[in-house]
């Protein structure tokens, strides 16, 4: 979405909160304000100037991998602590487990392009991803269980545990 908004001419840097929840434009003139609304409002997501003074910290396309990585392992806890109350797994496994899916959820995260629309295939390709690096771990039965908490976690809102 930045790379996509930093394309258009007139817009010399575009950025993101932790959260996801503002974007801060860098416009060379106010022309440009209406190009990069419309863009934003066709692609799903509401475009209006905001009071952002709150916002400690604004990540631009080259740092955003660092808030995928954050996210994935957010996401990694979640499943793993589901899958440990069924599951008996080592420490040592825990925290094998736990760096691969985190390697293989924020590879996917980065490597997908996304639209405005949650992503079934996003769910699907990193679910999968996650499988088959928890195999040689966990056995094919235990990586396609996590594998399925992976995609049925994904598909959640966690908003409200922000």
């Amino acid at each position: 979405m930045l790379a996509r908004l930093e394309e258009v001419d007139g817009i010399d840097r575009a950025e993101t909160d932790f959260g996801g929840d503002y974007l801060r434009l860098h416009l060379r003139s106010r022309e440009t304000f209406p190009i990069a609304t419309e863009l934003l409002l066709a692609l799903g997501y509401l475009a209006e100037p905001t009071d952002t003074s709150t916002v400690t910290r604004w990540y631009g396309r080259d740092a955003v991998g660092e808030l995928s990585r954050v996210e994935a392992g957010v996401i990694a806890d979640r499943v793993l602590t589901r899958y440990r109350t069924a599951h008996a797994l080592p420490d040592e496994t825990a925290v094998a487990l736990r760096e691969v899916l985190v390697d293989e959820l924020h590879r996917c995260f980065v490597t997908t392009a996304l639209t405005s629309t949650p992503s079934l295939s996003l769910r699907t390709s990193c679910a999968e991803a996650t499988r088959a690096a928890a195999l040689p771990l966990i056995g094919p039965e235990s990586a396609n269980e996590l594998a399925v908490l992976m995609e049925t976690d994904m598909s959640e809102d966690h908003k409200a545990s922000r």
